[in-house]
């Protein structure tokens, strides 16, 4: 619905604006058969129907043209460099050793209920997690 609302605004900002009823139905359309695999994410099969049930609707060529390549722009060409973006920002590195989510701590172990410090693992190393007092 969004989607449908933000090409009707593109439309209206050629000077055309649409009646709301013949833009949610030329928009769905070529949302319908956009999902046919013919081309990676309806390219050029969601143009070439939309514009002319644009024009079916009496909106002018030029104007739907324009708007249509102008939403489709904004709709599907520019998250791709904001994805990619957050991507390189996003990578996991390895953390320098002892500054990592785990560390290691030297030490009596944490004592169960009933339990004496006297056993195996007493005083022994284990990784631990920084927020938990507990072993994984």
């Amino acid at each position: 619905m969004l989607d449908a609302a933000a090409l009707g605004v593109v439309l209206a900002g050629t000077g055309h604006p649409a009646d709301p009823l013949e833009l949610f139905v030329a928009y769905a359309l070529p949302g319908v058969l956009g999902v046919l695999p013919l081309t990676p994410g309806g390219i050029d099969v969601v143009e070439g129907v939309l514009v002319p049930a644009l024009v079916g609707f009496g909106t002018p060529l030029e104007a739907a043209a324009v708007a249509v390549l102008g939403w489709r722009l904004v709709s599907y060409w520019a998250p791709i460099p904001v994805g990619a973006l957050a991507w390189l920002t996003l990578r996991h590195r390895a953390p320098a050793p002892g500054r990592g989510r785990w560390t290691t701590r030297t030490g009596p172990t944490p004592l169960a209920r009933g339990t004496s410090d006297t056993g195996p693992g007493s005083g022994t190393t284990r990784p631990w997690r920084d927020a938990d007092a507990q072993p994984p």
